[in-house]
């Protein structure tokens, strides 16, 4: 029956068609074929559960309450930072790896010496050159572009060792000059600005002074500048006057005459003696009206009429006005005198008042002749002027900071050209020096193999010899083999005793000559030792008779001409910083790659015969090792001859002491022999 085949299966643990297993637990298969014998998919607990062990409750615990957390205040967001332009975009190459399949690698590219170089010499900048070249410099909204004329003025003789002191008077002061109507916007405005060049005098240190090292060439050239009082730095000069000046503002001659006007106005200097004046810089701006404005930056010869070393007075301008002020004065009133003196009162009597005049202070009005400086000069020094940022904003400032700019490079220019020359003399030093230790070693190599083929020739003969040699004895004991068969005893005896006493002599000869050759080669020595030590003593007695000795002295040079040049590019960092006495290769590469003539190739051999190859890039260029050279001398030096020490007596304490008691003893006796005669 059904029913009795699924109890049975249940009874016996089985799995059941239902899929429940039979005591203990679940987890039974379905039966197959017969339900009774089907076995479960794990072993089934049978028997009844056990209880669990007992395990006794935790006690309650008292609630304790927290201690209350310190104020922390809430924490502020940070303010949003600053827009930051994106960098360079990774460069994206088709890369094909090894398993065929086409992929996608991100490289960035290696930025190299050449690519942050600029041209010395440029004529014109437009504005994305100059915002490329000049990046913290603030430009005007108006400005087109700056016309460099400084190489097309030939070689500039502009000597940087001439020192004209600037004085600026406090009581020197001259007044404002009468304003100009101003010209329409539509007409092109001319300005012309002159920068009046100093340098610092160097100070000598005393001997009993550790010699200060000098500071960089930029901050000892310095220039005379103006300060507005509502304004920033600018260059000394102002506008173009057809009335005053006259002329075409479009030449030259005019604008010198308009920055000899403004600079005797500003500053009280009068540049009519200097005849040559240097066209530096020009300025051009594009206005809103569509006028074009050009600003022309002179540099005049003032080093040739004004005396070296004598200060220059220099005026300050100032507006004078007539203003009203409150003062306090003294004045004098009449006023009545109630004291009485002591004894002068009388009762009943009536006082009589004095008048009396007594001085008290009051405040009026009076009207006072003020300066108000408008604009003041000052001498600043080219490392200071190139000191600018974003925040200097005025027109006039960004003029000054251009000039600066481009006559900074103009030393660079110039002292690139001197370095050039300098490494070029290095390398052709270099390669003489080269050519000449590879010749040596050619020499020394063809002189050791020549040595070498000797030497192995003569191992070749003394080999054959010594075959020759083992072959005659080989042939003469076969010989002497052949002979002694048909000898007696007593002759072979005889034989070979014959030979050991030739064998003898012959080496007793040799010994002797071998003796003599060792006797003539150290009486050769001894010989040539005597000759030096009598040609020393010969020398020493002829110094003796000089009375002179020979002394070699070292020298070492610095050539200044060497060490300026490289001296100019390494600029010192931050205030007061100092020049480190080095430059690095990528920073030597930079200045050979800006006078824009030579190619990658002889910029690289230039710098190999300096002593720093492409392949050790990270070597810097040591230029006052490079401009110092030393040389040795002899000279005669006087002997000096030694002090005669005068002898001593060498005395024995014991002897000091025997010495001393007898001499007092002979003065007791004396002193006795006095007593007795006086008695």
């Amino acid at each position: 029956m059904e029913w009795q085949r699924y109890l049975a299966g249940r009874g016996r643990g089985g799995a059941s068609v239902g899929g429940y297993g039979g005591r203990g637990g679940y987890g039974g298969q379905p039966a197959r074929g017969n339900y009774g014998n089907a076995k479960p998919a794990y072993p089934v607990a049978r028997g009844p559960a056990r209880a669990a062990p007992y395990q006794p409750r935790r006690p309650i615990q008292a609630h304790v309450p927290r201690a209350p957390r310190p104020y922390q205040p809430p924490v502020r967001r940070a303010s949003p930072t600053p827009y930051q332009p994106r960098a360079q975009a990774p460069v994206v190459q088709p890369v094909l790896p090894q398993g065929g399949k086409g992929g996608y690698q991100a490289t960035r590219p290696s930025a190299r010496p050449i690519d942050n170089v600029h041209i010395y010499g440029q004529l014109e900048r437009r504005l994305t050159d100059a915002c490329h070249r000049y990046p913290k410099l603030a430009l005007s909204p108006d400005f087109e572009s700056v016309i460099h004329h400084w190489p097309t003025q030939g070689n500039l003789d502009i000597p940087l060792s001439v020192t004209i002191p600037f004085h600026t008077d406090p009581d020197l002061t001259l007044p404002v000059p009468e304003a100009e109507p101003e010209a329409a916007d539509t007409e092109p405005k001319y300005i012309a600005r002159v920068m009046l060049l100093s340098m610092v005098k160097e100070e000598e240190p005393a001997d009993d002074k550790k010699k200060a090292p000098k500071p960089h060439m930029s901050k000892r050239i310095k220039f005379l500048v103006a300060k507005k009082a509502n304004g920033g730095l600018m260059s000394i000069g102002g506008p173009h006057s057809p009335a005053k000046d006259g002329g075409d503002p479009t030449t030259d001659s005019a604008m010198i005459k308009t920055a000899i006007r403004h600079c005797k106005e500003i500053c009280g200097i009068d540049l009519t003696p200097c005849k040559t004046w240097y066209k530096f810089c020009e300025i051009v701006y594009k206005r809103p009206s569509g006028a074009q404005d050009r600003t022309v930056v002179f540099v005049p010869d003032i080093w040739n009429h004004f005396a070296a070393g004598d200060p220059v007075k220099v005026y300050k301008q100032v507006n004078r006005q007539e203003v009203e002020v409150e003062e306090e004065v003294e004045v004098e009133i009449e006023v009545d005198d109630e004291e009485m003196k002591e004894g002068e009162e009388k009762e009943g009597e009536e006082k009589e008042s004095k008048k009396v005049t007594k001085k008290i202070k009051k405040k009026v009005n009076t009207k006072k002749v003020v300066d108000n400086i408008t604009v003041r000069s000052m001498d600043l020094s080219l490392n200071g002027i190139l000191e600018y940022d974003m925040q200097d904003k005025h027109e006039e400032t960004a003029e000054l900071s251009l000039f600066a700019e481009a006559f900074d490079e103009m030393l660079s220019s110039k002292y690139a050209v001197q370095v050039l020359s300098i490494l070029q003399a290095k390398k052709e030093k270099t390669d003489t020096q080269n050519a000449e230790l590879k010749r040596k070693r050619d020499a020394e190599n063809a002189e050791r193999a020549q040595k070498l083929a000797a030497e192995r020739d003569e191992r070749e003969a003394k080999r054959k010899k010594m075959e020759e040699q083992k072959k005659e004895e080989a042939e003469l004991k076969a010989q002497r083999e052949e002979e002694e068969k048909n000898m007696t005893e007593e002759q072979i005896k005889e034989r070979r005793a014959k030979e050991a006493e030739e064998k003898k002599l012959k080496d007793e000869e040799e010994k002797k000559a071998k003796e003599e050759l060792m006797k003539k080669t150290r009486e050769e020595l001894e010989a040539k030792k005597k000759a030096e030590e009598e040609e020393k003593a010969k020398k020493e007695e002829e110094e003796k008779a000089k009375k002179t000795k020979t002394k070699v002295v070292t020298t070492t040079n610095v050539d200044d001409s060497i060490l300026e040049p490289f001296s100019y590019f390494d600029k010192p960092t931050g205030h007061g910083g100092q020049q480190l006495g080095n430059l690095k290769r990528e920073t030597v590469e930079g200045i050979l790659h800006a006078m824009g003539t030579l190619c990658q190739r002889e910029v690289d051999a230039l710098l190999r015969g300096a002593g720093l190859p492409k392949e050790k890039s990270h070597i810097s260029l040591y230029y006052k090792t490079l401009a110092t050279t030393t040389t040795t001398t002899t000279i005669e030096v006087p002997i000096e001859e030694p002090k005669k020490e005068e002898p001593k007596s060498e005395e024995t304490p014991e002897e000091g002491k025997d010495e001393a008691m007898q001499e007092t003893k002979e003065e007791t006796k004396e002193e006795a022999k006095e007593e007795e005669a006086a008695e």
